[in-house]
């Protein structure tokens, strides 16, 4: 045979591959987006939970809600707002332009939804906080939850994968709708309003950590009322 007639027969069909997400196919353009949103995560948790171990290590509870428990949680959590909501935009605009990653949704979605993640994250720092009486065995135990917490989200393997009673753990974590929107976004240029159920999914637990947080702190200041 000719070398057309024999390529021909070895290729009767031409491949046209062309990768809709992932343009490089490289691993750091998967993995880097949701690694910077795990860092910004880990960062508030760690910080906060300190500040709030700190204040039972000094015992500081009672001045810190003299004004009240929602006063108390949200004053403190204001400040961690507006500072993780920088963070988050420093890294979109400058991380994100560093190692050329890939942007594709909407801006201000994108917003909205950080901004609902930190929410989340606030009374959830808060809480596990209140469960310590000493600032570096709660940094020690925050340190360590990284990556397990990485680990149980469905970023790094499909979250059906995982075993049951792990994927329950999974949807404790705000991580793991905030991913899943995130990528979503970031990735394929996708809206708010095509990931319904993990939004509000997010929401709910918003407002879970929002209730317990809540719950324990008045529990340790009646403690340290009646003492």
């Amino acid at each position: 045979m000719s070398s057309t007639i024999a390529m021909q027969n070895v290729l009767p069909v031409n491949l046209d591959y062309r990768p809709m997400f992932n343009e490089r196919s490289s691993y750091g353009a998967f993995l880097l987006p949701g690694l910077l949103a795990l860092i910004l995560q880990q960062t508030l948790l760690i910080g906060l939970s300190e500040s709030v171990a700190g204040e039972r290590q000094h015992s500081r509870i009672g001045e810190w809600l003299r004004g009240g428990i929602s006063t108390g949680i949200w004053g403190k959590g204001l400040f961690y707002l507006f500072l993780f909501s920088a963070y988050a935009f420093f890294f979109l605009n400058v991380n994100y332009n560093l190692l050329n990653l890939p942007m594709r949704g909407n801006g201000f979605e994108l917003s909205v939804l950080l901004i609902l993640f930190i929410l989340t994250l606030i009374p959830m720092a808060q809480f596990i906080g209140s469960l310590f009486k000493s600032q570096l065995l709660c940094l020690q135990m925050m340190a360590f939850s990284t990556y397990p917490i990485f680990l149980i989200t469905g970023y790094s393997w499909p979250f059906e994968s995982l075993p049951l009673a792990v994927q329950w753990l999974s949807k404790l974590l705000p991580t793991t709708p905030f991913i899943q929107i995130y990528s979503s976004i970031v990735q394929s240029g996708a809206s708010l309003s095509a990931n319904p159920s993990a939004l509000i999914h997010l929401i709910l637990l918003w407002c879970f950590y929002s209730v317990i947080a809540y719950i324990r702190l008045n529990m340790l200041k009646k403690n340290l009322l009646s003492a």
